[in-house]
């Protein structure tokens, strides 16, 4: 039955995202995002790697589960080759160390880190904003069993300036803590 349902959902996304990559909604154009690329997982790290290892300026993830090293590598190159990587972590998620330990990492890499706002229940975003404009948003975390083993679905799209994405994390990072 759970086989079932899976390539159900797997059917299901990917014709959501064949759909939006063959015709554009008014309401996402509209939002002046378009789609670049549906991503799926297992096998989505070396997606992520090159999302973050494009970046010239800035890099923003909002991310529930963090405790892939790739990944986590590729962020703290960014940082040591002078981009601004900024990270909000979820960090009460009860039994996880990861997070804790990808924190630290990036800190001492050189990137700001901060822990998800108390004001909501909790953060289950997996958002990442490369330059302002790139973003990748879907049901990818960045931990191990994500991006290698786990059925998972994002969207990569490239979006105006000042977008909703931008704003949602400015308002996320304004309320996260240190």
């Amino acid at each position: 039955m759970f086989a079932g349902f899976a390539l159900a959902s797997f059917l299901f996304l990917a014709f959501i995202f064949a759909y939006l990559y063959l015709f554009p909604s008014p309401s996402l154009a509209s939002s002046g995002c378009f789609l670049q690329k549906a991503v799926f997982s297992p096998n989505s790290e070396d997606d992520v790697v090159s999302f973050f290892n494009s970046a010239g300026k800035t890099i923003d993830v909002e991310m529930y589960v963090f405790s892939n090293q790739n990944i986590a590598r590729s962020l703290a190159n960014a940082a040591k080759r002078g981009v601004r990587v900024r990270l909000i972590l979820e960090g009460r998620i009860e039994g996880v160390q990861e997070n804790a330990n990808t924190f630290d990492y990036l800190v001492s890499s050189g990137a700001y880190a901060k822990w998800a706002s108390l004001s909501y229940k909790l953060t289950h975003s997996k958002l990442a904003i490369v330059d302002g404009r790139k973003v990748l948003v879907g049901s990818i975390n960045f931990s191990n069993a994500a991006v290698t083993k786990n059925r998972e679905a994002a969207a990569m799209l490239y979006c105006n300036e000042n977008n909703e994405y931008v704003r949602t994390f400015e308002e996320d990072w304004q309320k996260a803590g240190g």
